[in-house]
């Protein structure tokens, strides 16, 4: 830290060294804006820090040293298993089950507060897991020209899951 006195002072740059950089980002429906960063500094620099007023604004200029830089581990993707585990991880997050279409023919099926729709498109499938289900399964099931939607999110999760 380059201010000896320690205190925060407006108009007068503080040089402070961080590591440990943390992002964390939020999406909102016009796209992904970061809201909070996270550093690690030494206790003098966090002495200094904690003089800034809470309502205070100010300015950074941030440049990167290669003092303690390790490179960053990859994100561990977990891997939907079966033949279409990936089509049916993005019909999952796509909320198929609540497709018109599907979502009747699941609560006609079986209406038991206890089973989840997912429970009964398993049952209607007679399978333990849907990645053994494939898309003509599914059409056959939900008709493509009576059930548009639920083509339209099949191909969508295909082309997500790499599947043309």
């Amino acid at each position: 830290m380059s201010d000896k006195n320690g205190i925060a002072q407006i108009n007068k740059p503080v040089q402070l060294t961080w590591r440990n950089r943390r992002v964390i980002t939020k999406e909102n429906t016009k796209g992904e804006f970061f809201c909070l960063v996270q550093f690690e500094f030494d206790e003098e620099a966090w002495g200094f820090l904690r003089t800034i007023p809470r309502n205070a604004d100010g300015e950074m200029l941030i440049w990167i040293t290669e003092i303690g830089m390790e490179p960053e581990k990859p994100k561990k993707e977990k891997s939907a298993k079966g033949p279409h585990g990936q089509m049916w991880k993005h019909l999952h997050l796509a909320g198929f089950v609540n497709c018109p279409g599907v979502a009747e023919a699941l609560d006609d099926k079986d209406n038991t507060p206890t089973k989840s729709r997912w429970q009964v498109l398993h049952e209607m499938f007679g399978v333990e897991s849907l990645a053994a289900v494939g898309p003509d399964e599914v059409y056959a099931r939900w008709p493509q020209n009576e059930f548009p939607q639920v083509e339209v999110m099949v191909e969508q999760a295909l082309r997500k899951a790499g599947v043309s």
